[in-house]
Formats: C-alpha cells, structure tokens, sequence
C-alpha cells in the first residue's frame, strides 16, 4: 500500500484561488488536475498528490505540518525565499537528522521544507 493524496479543505473559492497561487507559484508544485472553482491537485516525483478542495478547512489548520522533502534545504530557503516565501524560521537541524525551515500557507497549515544530510 502506498499512500496516495492528501487532501486539504481550505474554504471558499478565493481561498483556494490564495492557496492554488501559493503552492503553485511560490513552492514551485506542477498541477496535475484542475477542476476550477472546486478543486486543484499538485503532484512531484510520481510521489502523494497535495489537493486543496473548497469545503469547511480545519478548524485550527496550523495543528496540521506537511513536510516537503528536497536535495539542500539551504539552496531552496535562498530560492523560495526569493520568490515570496515569508518563512518563520530559517533552515535548522532537528535532532532526528533532518535540517529544516518552516512557513506556512495562506490557510495556516504548518508547511516545512527539509533535507537529510548527504
């Protein structure tokens, strides 16, 4: 078994619209299938498909942490960062291996970039 989508409620259209621009033009996802005013899905690598789906969002979304995993957490902080990515903390190693930067969504949700060390 493998898992397949994780799909997150995030309000009404605009706020998918806000949601679909974040993760779309700022992290730089490739939509795999659009279905507008509804929903929208994102899919790296042949790996989990992200989808943002207009319906009621968490009541505290900030309680859920999507992890993005890439080859130099400290190349991509400089690039996201460029790009308009405002994080809340810069790269820094965790003590379970990983080094890692955290931000956010226009939803809330925790979003965290990280590497492993080479």
């Amino acid at each position: 078994m493998k898992l397949g989508t994780i799909l997150l409620n995030v309000g009404d259209v605009d706020a998918l619209k806000q949601a679909r621009e974040w993760y779309q033009n700022l992290l730089g996802l490739n939509v795999r299938t659009d279905e507008p005013g509804e929903s929208v899905f994102f899919a790296e690598n042949g790996g989990t498909t992200l989808g943002l789906h207009t319906g009621r969002p968490l009541p505290s979304p900030d309680l859920l942490t999507i992890y993005f995993e890439v080859d130099d957490i400290d190349a991509t902080y400089e690039q996201l960062s460029g790009r308009g990515v405002e994080f809340t903390n810069e790269p820094g190693d965790r003590l379970w291996g990983g080094r890692v930067a955290e931000t956010s969504d226009p939803i809330g949700h925790a979003v965290h970039i990280m590497s492993w060390p080479a």
